[in-house]
């Protein structure tokens, strides 16, 4: 009886340390406010731990016409297409920018 449960709670730390998460910087703000600052240069901004399913990082700056600019760092899921799938209908395309990347606090500097 002790075996088996030795082997179940073993099998369980295995399997935690196998299910490593993604941890990117976080930050959605509106460009040109004292947040946009913060999280364009990351001043107060930390890693954070990705969701389950996540598999890297992105920036986006999106600008969508007659709204303030806006600007991201987030975590991005198994999609090959992130950033079309951001790109929201009515954003002039000289106003928009998104760069993804895979591994830990890798969107730390990815857009100027």
């Amino acid at each position: 009886m002790h075996f088996k449960v030795f082997v179940v709670i073993f099998v369980f730390n295995i399997a935690a340390l196998t299910a490593q998460h993604v941890k990117c910087y976080k930050c959605v703000v509106t460009v040109n406010t004292p947040d946009y600052v913060e999280c364009k240069t990351l001043s107060n901004v930390k890693q954070t731990a990705c969701p389950n399913g996540s598999t890297g990082c992105a920036v986006v700056r999106d600008h969508p016409k007659g709204k303030y600019a806006e600007f991201r760092r987030e975590c991005i899921g198994k999609t090959s297409n992130y950033c079309e799938t951001k790109k929201k209908n009515d954003t002039d395309p000289k106003y928009f920018s998104c760069s993804t990347c895979h591994g830990d606090g890798c969107n730390k500097i990815l857009l100027k």
